[in-house]
């Protein structure tokens, strides 16, 4: 998403900011113009979707500092930068003779292109974290009124920092994605999300004494909200008792477990299964 918003913004920028930066070639004033400039922009989409497959998978082995995050940014504006002269020189668009001044307007072009949908793209998850971990309060809140501390789950990031404290109760159910779990919970009416950093195995471990099973490779469910198990061609799934009728799928190596762990009248198998 944030690849996209950025290629968008820049679309927009560009046509703004071009009257005011002669370096800027890039536009659809022309054919030559436009193939240049979709040849550029596929080059850069492509670089910036391998360096986010590069960091993504180095936060996934150690958590990555706000240092190294910043280096890896600023690199990433340099080899963009870099990029378009290359460009402008090997194609020779407008600017066959690199100036110091041509490179000064590259730069700073390069560093607003980036810079402020950057920074508009961290406000935006700097809001969303506020939410969570309001949300995460007020369910921890409501824990405590209703059961007390000792009856609280705490789940915890990769560190061992506990994020979330809530009652078993108000769990319902948990997907993986790759290096975070996010955990579906009901509090004020509906259902809510929080996003934690952590394997699904060592959530799992975690749970080992709930009613919080594992039900497929990237889902846990809980027991005591699974209204109906069914199983028909092939397939096997749960629902859930909420208003919302989640779906949540069983794998076949979860199957026989979870049948002897459900009430028999909450099974339902089609005749041809």
């Amino acid at each position: 998403m944030m690849i996209m918003f950025v290629t968008l913004f820049s679309f927009v920028f560009i046509s703004v900011y071009k009257p005011f930066n002669s370096a800027l070639w890039l536009g659809v004033d022309s054919l030559r113009h436009f193939k240049f400039t979709l040849a550029f922009y596929l080059v850069c989409l492509l670089f910036i979707a391998l360096s986010r497959t590069l960091l993504y998978r180095q936060e996934g082995e150690k958590t990555i500092s706000l240092r190294k995050a910043v280096l890896w940014l600023l690199a990433e504006y340099v080899v963009i930068a870099v990029l378009y002269i290359l460009f402008t020189v090997f194609f020779d668009l407008r600017h066959p003779s690199i100036t110091f001044s041509f490179v000064l307007q590259v730069i700073v072009c390069t560093a607003l292109i980036l810079a402020i949908p950057y920074f508009i793209c961290l406000l935006y998850a700097t809001i969303l974290d506020c939410r969570e971990e309001i949300q995460a309060l007020k369910l921890r809140q409501s824990g405590l009124e209703t059961e007390g501390e000792a009856s609280m789950l705490s789940f915890k990031d990769r560190s061992g920092s506990v994020k979330l404290s809530a009652d078993p109760d108000d769990i319902f159910y948990i997907d993986s994605q790759d290096n975070y779990v996010n955990i579906h919970y009901f509090l004020d009416g509906k259902m809510s999300t929080y996003l934690l950093r952590n394997s699904t195995s060592e959530v799992e471990s975690a749970l080992a004494q709930t009613p919080i099973v594992r039900c497929h490779r990237s889902y846990m469910v809980n027991l005591n909200h699974v209204r109906v198990l069914r199983h028909s061609k092939g397939k096997a799934f749960m629902l859930l008792d909420c208003d919302a009728a989640i779906s949540v799928p069983v794998s076949r190596s979860y199957y026989k477990q979870l049948k002897e762990l459900i009430a028999p009248e909450k099974i339902e198998r089609s005749a041809k299964a």
